[in-house]
Formats: structure tokens, sequence, C-alpha cells
């Protein structure tokens, strides 16, 4: 049976030259990207950037007309209203790099919105200000024509830090709308205040506004703590943009302004507002971190911040709240800082900053060290302290339990060592094993302090080292001697990981430090604590504050020269030098009558 043939139906030529148009125009408009993040402003100079994403220099590519500033036109909406990205470098003090703050201006039909003011400029008035930078891009076509009939402008800011407010003062003359839970002492007259939902307050006139109409195009605010108070995010939901600060960070948030579980609430609060916005895209105040460091090599490759961010940056701070996220040292801030990551989304924050006053949840979380920051920052220079602790063979955890005590999990290639095993609270030893697997486990107790030898009948361990047995009363215990070993195998490196026990008197008790010589690390546990009484379970003290500060002198001298760290269980430092802990040692004696806090 023969098919039938269709005939061939014959469109005029010019029909087919329509088509092909429509498909060009289509195919042209699909692959136009909705915001374009790079397209410089005619008139402005590019940006220059080291190896590893930071501003290079004066952080311009050539001399700048518009000193310290430049910017990009992302995007024209339908009606013609563009949205601009102004960049502000500010020089490092070693004039290698810059401090980049980005800005945002959004143009309505009646007025536009100019968010944040980046640091303090260095300017020549009336010629490359910001209010200056900001009129030129308003006051010009894209193809750099004076406009007739250009827009005037307000201020918002996202939040009160001096590298997004530092040009408020040069606003005295127009509309600030400013964060109301971050409300100045001396706000000037033209500052009003600003929240999510609006309402009475005590600042301004009386009451805060919740949104900016600038005609034809509705921004709103969006709550957004803990990186300050009144941290507020601006959301222009037709055009689908969220403008954040750094509420929920250019790459990766600092959190330690607020708990952790505050931050947890205003990510999700993020998630589910966003969430019918799939193409949603995230504007940052330092735009230039989302291709600094690893962000900008494969997989990400520099990608700007999208709902796929949001959405991991909630599963990151869930993780990291239920103890199944392990955070690694951060190399830039305090020796407290730890971040992690989750898929696109870091944040940075501090252990003793997980929950608020008052909260509870989890009781472990762990931090890797020595962690990947070195490799991660892509040939970024490294302070002293984080080129130490990157030339660790052994890597170890540090775990912080909710009663304020730091436990250290070593583990080589035939068992794992926990030193120190907290203040007994449940789920110790589940925690362990989802670190370590199923290596077979021992402990050593350093001192006499309840939070060491709290949560050993959780363990089932081998052994459980101490310096003396009347460490632990009615436990089963390995006395280990001056000058003995403990041997983990070996490390990743392939090196022995092997401990050596070294102790000394306080108090009274004899206590225990594990020294890796390979590595040149100290592990110590409470007997340098300063307090206003004797720690918990210790009873009156039993020797004078001279004797304990000799002893702990002479126990110092048979270690000096052999470690260059030290990790006590009094704090949650990814790093003390040998200098701050000798200070430590011979003043803990001192203080122990006096004084308080735990050692810093």
């Amino acid at each position: 049976m023969r098919a039938r043939i269709r005939p061939i139906h014959r469109f005029p030529i010019q029909t087919f030259t329509v088509l092909a148009v429509l498909c060009t125009c289509l195919w042209a408009g699909a692959q136009q990207p909705r915001i374009q993040y790079y397209q410089l402003v005619k008139g402005f100079v590019a940006e220059s950037k080291t190896p590893y994403g930071w501003a290079k220099g004066t952080g311009f590519v050539s001399e700048n007309p518009w000193g310290q500033y430049t910017a990009y036109l992302m995007a024209t909406n339908a009606q013609g209203q563009r949205t601009f990205r102004i960049e502000h470098y500010l020089p490092n003090k070693d004039n290698l790099t810059s401090q980049g703050s980005t800005m945002y201006l959004f143009e309505g039909s009646s007025r536009a919105l100019l968010i944040d003011t980046a640091n303090p400029a260095k300017a020549t008035e009336g010629v490359n200000d910001l209010k200056t930078v900001v009129r030129y891009l308003l006051g010009h076509e894209n193809d750099g024509s004076v406009r007739a009939h250009p827009l005037d402008f307000v201020v918002a800011n996202t939040h009160n830090h001096p590298d997004h407010i530092g040009e408020n003062a040069r606003m005295s003359d127009r509309t600030v709308y400013y964060m109301d839970l971050d409300w100045p002492a001396q706000a000037p007259p033209n500052y009003v205040p600003i929240r999510e939902g609006g309402g009475p307050t005590n600042h301004g006139n009386g009451t805060a506004v919740s949104q900016i109409d600038l005609g034809n195009r509705l921004i709103s605010a969006v709550a957004v703590p803990p990186h300050s108070t009144g941290s507020t995010a601006y959301f222009d939901a037709e055009n689908r943009m969220l403008v954040t600060g750094d509420a929920i960070g250019s790459a990766w948030p600092y959190l330690q302004m607020g708990p952790l579980t505050r931050f947890d609430q205003s990510i999700h609060h993020i998630e589910e507002l966003t969430r019918p916005y799939p193409d949603i895209a995230v504007f940052p105040a330092h735009f230039y971190q989302v291709a600094a460091w690893s962000r900008g090599r494969a997989p990400l490759n520099g990608r700007p911040l999208d709902r796929q961010y949001i959405t991991d940056m909630a599963a990151l701070a869930d993780g990291v709240l239920a103890g199944t996220i392990v955070g690694e040292p951060f190399g830039v801030s305090s020796l407290e800082s730890y971040w992690a990551n989750h898929d696109t989304a870091h944040f940075v924050y501090t252990l003793p900053n997980i929950f608020g006053a008052g909260e509870a949840g989890f009781p472990y979380h762990a931090v890797h060290l020595p962690g990947n920051f070195k490799r991660d920052s892509v040939g970024a220079p490294m302070d002293p302290p984080m080129e130490t602790i990157s030339k660790f063979g052994a890597d170890f955890y540090l775990i912080r339990d909710n009663a304020g005590e730091s436990l250290f999990l070593l583990h080589g290639s035939t068992s794992a060592l926990l030193i120190g095993t907290g203040g007994s609270e449940p789920g110790l030893a589940a925690f362990v094993r989802s670190l370590v697997g199923d290596l077979p486990l021992d402990v050593a107790v350093l001192d006499k302090d309840p939070r060491q030898a709290g949560g050993i009948a959780q363990l089932n361990p081998r052994h459980v080292y101490v310096a003396a047995s009347s460490v632990l009363n009615g436990v089963p215990a390995t006395v280990i001697a001056d000058g003995a070993t403990i041997d983990l195998g070996l490390d990743p490196s392939g090196k022995p990981l092997v401990l050596e026990a070294a102790s000394f008197q306080s108090d009274g008790v004899t206590n225990l430090s594990l020294l890796n010589p390979t590595d040149r690390v100290l592990f110590a546990g409470n007997a340098f604590e300063k307090h206003d009484a004797p720690p918990r379970g210790f009873g009156p003290p039993r020797s004078n504050p001279e004797q304990d500060r000799a002893a702990r002198v002479a126990w110092l001298s048979t270690l000096k020269g052999r470690f260059d760290t030290v990790y006590l269980a009094t704090n949650t430092r990814w790093f003390t030098s040998p200098e701050t802990f000798e200070t430590t040692v011979s003043s803990a004696a001192a203080a122990s009558v006096g004084g308080g806090g735990r050692t810093p």
C-alpha cells in the first residue's frame, strides 16, 4: 500500500522572511539573560581583579574619571525602568587590593531608589562623588545621550555598618529610608524608619513604612537579621529582584552578630517569600565575592546568587544546627571563626554563637581541622596562623558541646582518640561514630573537671587514659606516664600519628597534656581556665597559686620549642600561638583566686 504524500504548501516568500525574522528574534531573546551583570555603562571603567577574585590595586583597569566608582546596567524592564549595579572600591592599607562595596539603583516612573551608599569615598564634589554618579546614570540614556527629564532619587540602607552607610551624610537633601531596628541615636531629620510590615515606632515621625513606591515599581522591606538587628532586604516582586545587603552574604555571610538560630529563621523566611519566583535574582552588597576564591572556579564559575543559593543556605543552616554539617577554620576573621558550606552556599559562624541565650538544640557541633581554606582561597595571601595549621598532616575534629566544653577527636589508620568527653549530654557516641566510623575508640581525660569525663559512660572505649588514678574515682583507667605514647596508626599524609604524654600538677591534681610532635600540636584541658571559684568537682584548692604557677612553668619548659599551636578545652580557637599560651600559663595560677571567665 502506497503511503500518501502530503502536498507541499507553497507560502509566499514574504511569509518565510517574516517567520525567519521572528524565529531569529525569539532565539536571540532566549539567549539574552534577564540580568546582565557585567554590562558596563558607557563612560565607566571596568574592574581589575586578582587571580583569586579580589579587586587589584585601586580596583580599576585604568585611570578612572569617576574616582572610586563604576557602574553596570543590569536590566531594563518592559516599562523602560532600568536597574544599575554601582561599585565602590576603597583601597586597603597595602594598596595592593581594594575593598569592594556594591549599591543598586532602581528606576521607577516617578523616582529612583539608591540602595546603600557604600564606604566613605575620596571624591571631588560635583565631579565624581556618589550623588554625581547617580545623577549621571539617571540623567543619560543607555547610549550616553542626555535625558530630557531625568528622575530624582531617594536612598535606602540595608544595615548600619560603615561600608553600607558611608556616604549617607552626603544625602542630607533627600529622604533616606533607614532600618527601624538599627536606628541611630542622633538620626538626622531626613531619615524615615523602615521595617517589614511597618507600623508604630519611637523613631522618626512615629510610623515605620514597609514599602517604597517608585511609581509603577514597588519595593518592599524584608526583615533579615541577625547580621545587624535591623538588617533589611528590599524585594521587587514584579521584576523578581531581591537586594539582601550582607544578610545572607555575597557568597558567605558573617553570623557572629547573632545566633545561628536567628539566621535560620531569616533564611527560611526568604525561602518562603521567594518560593513563587524560581528565577529570582539575589543582589548582594559585595558582588565581587560571587567570583572570589573557589567560587570563581568550576563548578560555580562565578555564578551570581539565585534561588538555589537561598535554598542551599537554608539547608546549610539546618545542617549546622542539627550537627550534620561540619565547619572548617575561616582564615580572614577571628581565630574562633569557622565556615561551612552546602553546594552553592557558605556562611561564617562561631561555635559559641549557634544558639541564643536560653535556647537549646542538638548538643554537639564539630569543625574539621585544618580544613581546606588555603586551597579554597586559590592563592590568596594567608596570615601566619592559617599557614601554620595548613601544614598539619593529621586532621582532627574540634567538638563543642552545649556545656561550653571543647573535645578533640583524632583518627589514624588503626584507631581514634577522643580527648575529653564533655558534660554528659546525650548523643555523644552516635555523633563520634558519625565522624570516625567503626574505628576502635580510646579516650583521654586530661583533668578532673567533670566537663572532661561526663560522657565516658556513653562511649564504651577500649582505653581511658589519665595522668593519675585519682583523676577518675571508680572508673577503670590506664595511667599513662610522661613520655609514653598513644599510637593511632598513620595520618592521611602517611606519617605516624603518635601522641606523647606530659603531665603537670595543678590545684593538687595531676593533669595530662598530649603532644603530636609531627604536626607540633599540643592538646591541654581545663587547668588554664580563669575562674572566680574552683572548677566544678574540685572542692577547695589544695595548693597555692605560686606552687601551681611553678609547676606549670616547669611543665611548659619541657615542651618549649616543640609545638606551634595549642588546643584547650576552654575555648574554640582554631589557633593559639605558643606565645599566647605561655602568657596564659604564667598568669593562670594567679588568676585562679580572682578575675573571671574562661581563658580567652
